[in-house]
């Protein structure tokens, strides 16, 4: 018998244990991911879901690691009929102030190093949510430019809108995990506070505002049209 002829036996005896090992790796894999989706639906760093309470402290260590996928899944959970859009500017606003002047629960999504986009992004994500009475824009003319098109915003909303998206979300792990490490170590994971020297920090500031608020200036004739869009709405 030619080789040829004995090689073909021998390749149909490894193809079977070839399939076995393939469906075995799969299996493997689904049961890492299904066990990374459960982990983010226990833990639910950002309560978005709010089944399952283990006492854990969330919002020191989920709020840093996301000021967009938090204040979303905050107002989803308990959504107000008046309602702040802007960034840190506006953030620093008094919501519970402003509740006892208006007579109305008032809301808060206003982000830290948000865009207009950002804020406008959240505000058609309120109306989802339950009906709205007033709404307030904080409209800073650093802001209001056409070379500020960056949109966490979005990128929350979309996680947000599908459990496959949020419970598989490498962020939501992140957050998750950093929540366990903070409540079993005590481990200060996120803080915020600057980690270099307060020149270095100014410096590096100044040029993330460069990138964020971009250069030239472009007149807001996008921003306007969204602005038209939510003020017809």
């Amino acid at each position: 018998m030619s080789q040829a002829e004995t090689a073909i036996p021998a390749e149909a005896a490894r193809r079977p244990r070839s399939r076995r090992a393939d469906a075995i790796n799969l299996v493997v894999l689904l049961g890492i991911l299904l066990g990374f989706a459960g982990f983010n639906y226990t833990i639910d760093p950002f309560g978005h879901n709010r089944s399952v309470d283990l006492g854990l402290e969330k919002k020191a260590v989920a709020l840093p690691v996301s000021f967009h996928n938090w204040f979303l899944s905050q107002y989803a959970a308990d959504p107000t009929p008046v309602v702040l859009f802007g960034d840190s500017r506006v953030n620093h606003w008094d919501p519970e102030a402003m509740a006892e002047v208006l007579g109305r629960p008032v809301g808060m999504l206003a982000f830290p190093g948000g865009t207009l986009l950002d804020a406008v992004e959240a505000f058609w994500f309120a109306t989802e949510q339950g009906p709205l009475e007033h709404v307030y824009f904080g409209l800073n003319i650093s802001n209001l430019s056409d070379a500020s098109a960056i949109c966490r915003a979005c990128a929350a909303r979309e996680t947000m809108a599908s459990p496959l998206r949020y419970y598989f979300s490498p962020l939501v792990t992140r957050a998750a995990a950093l929540t366990v490490m903070h409540a079993l170590f005590g481990v200060e994971t996120v803080t915020g506070k600057p980690t270099t020297r307060p020149a270095a920090f100014w410096q590096q500031q100044l040029q993330a505002w460069d990138r964020v608020t971009g250069r030239p200036f472009k007149p807001p004739t996008a921003m306007m049209k969204r602005l038209a869009e939510v003020a017809a709405w």
